[in-house]
């Protein structure tokens, strides 16, 4: 009869090298990529029962339902086998998307890359300076003729992140 896996038994499927390197997930992955582990009958994140496991009480081992809540946890070296701790922080849904889009790894193509792009480059760095100036979103939109919801999106770097095309 097979042993039941219980949460500590993450470790035996890491392979753990120095601090500062990935250690890299050896088990199942889901889907997306990620390592994920049974335990008691339930599917987790390997990434997310380490953590827990250095960190206790921080967050839980399910993943958030709100996307607002700083529950999520990012890798910073971009490894989705990484289990090491010190390459992992908590974000939240947001974070993570930026920190894709800034490092270039989102797949979507975004502000002056869409097809349906109204604003170069250079225009959305506009409408962040013009923003510190003190005008509204509906302002700098009727400026720019598109609606302010969109120049909420630009001032916020949601759309047409810098360094990109």
């Amino acid at each position: 009869m097979a042993k039941r896996k219980t949460l500590t038994d993450v470790w035996e499927l890491i392979s753990i090298k120095g601090d500062d390197d990935c250690w890299e997930w050896q088990g199942c992955k889901n889907s997306t990529g990620y390592g994920s582990m049974t335990a008691s009958q339930k599917t987790y994140s390997a990434h997310r029962i380490v953590f827990c496991l250095t960190y206790p009480n921080l967050i839980s081992l399910q993943a958030p339902i709100d996307k607002k809540t700083k529950q999520f946890i990012l890798h910073k070296c971009d490894n989705r086998v990484c289990c090491n701790p010190a390459h992992m922080v908590l974000g939240n849904y947001d974070d993570n998307n930026k920190d894709a889009a800034i490092k270039g790894r989102s797949r979507a193509p975004k502000g002056s890359e869409h097809k349906l792009a109204k604003l170069t480059q250079d225009q959305a760095r506009q409408v962040r300076e013009i923003h510190k100036t003190g005008l509204t979103f509906v302002q700098i939109g009727k400026m720019f003729n598109i609606h302010a919801n969109n120049i909420s999106r630009i001032v916020k770097m949601r759309g047409y992140m810098e360094g990109r095309v």
